[in-house]
């Protein structure tokens, strides 16, 4: 292949690519508008959300003094603003800025990840949510505000918000509640002490055809254990020093 050529090639399979790439939106799944799928995974915003009808993020400060609630996927009530999923407080009002379904786009694993809310008119003016989700692992979902800014159109406002969260990432925070290695010995101690008894008596009982005390697996240590733990406290007590058969005549 001429110098031309593998340069023409390179080209399309870059193209091809990248095409593949930045085409992989997030979309809405038909049944369910608290998830968002890819062609490579689903990501559900319930995981992050209230289900008692509250928001899960609450007096989110901006540069002008006013506060934000938010609930990424499920309706809340928050003082006069009801059936919302994205609520302002400036002073003692409170203006509905979004509700369901959310409008989802972008790739997540391109950080392009955006959540977008039908516009909601309230006292004439036009308010909408926007909300750049962003991957952030091994950390509490954290919601912060960029303010408002001019719509398309006067009377037209849009609130943009940054949710960082673990849930959008690719690869998740490995989990800190598992059980430590303590805790695996101690469960494993406990099983094999079960099979060693259960088992054992079991043995005896049906092949060796043992009775009483007979049934005890290995019943001579058991009964003489007592006798040999004392026998260790007496030898550490003692400074780790035997006695000669002199002094213990």
């Amino acid at each position: 292949m001429s110098k031309n050529g593998s340069n023409v090639f390179r080209f399309l399979l870059m193209h091809v690519l990248l095409k593949f790439i930045t085409t992989d939106e997030c979309k809405i799944l038909p049944k369910d508008p608290c998830v968002c799928q890819t062609t490579r995974r689903k990501i559900n915003f319930r995981d992050i959300g209230l289900k008692n009808g509250e928001p899960r993020f609450r007096d989110i400060p901006d540069s002008k003094s006013q506060s934000y609630f938010y609930n990424p996927c499920l309706t809340f009530a928050e003082g006069s603003c009801t059936g919302a999923t994205a609520c302002q407080k400036s002073g003692t009002g409170y203006y509905k800025l979004a509700s369901v379904p959310p409008i989802y786009s972008g790739d997540p694993d391109l950080k392009t990840l955006q959540i977008k809310y039908k516009a909601v008119v309230q006292e004439g003016t036009t308010r909408q949510a926007v909300v750049n989700v962003k991957c952030k692992q091994c950390s509490v979902a954290q919601l912060t505000s960029q303010g408002e800014s001019p719509g398309p159109t006067p009377n037209y406002i849009i609130y943009t918000f940054t949710l960082e969260t673990e849930i959008v990432c690719e690869e998740r925070c490995p989990s800190s509640s598992g059980l430590s290695t303590g805790s695996i010995l101690l469960i494993l101690f406990f099983v094999f002490f079960a099979i060693y008894w259960i088992g054992g008596i079991l043995f005896l009982k049906y092949v060796r055809k043992a009775q009483g005390v007979e049934l005890i697996p290995n019943y001579t240590f058991w009964k003489d254990l007592p006798l040999l733990i004392r026998d260790g406290v007496v030898f550490v007590i003692s400074g780790c020093k035997s006695q000669s058969t002199y002094e213990q005549i």
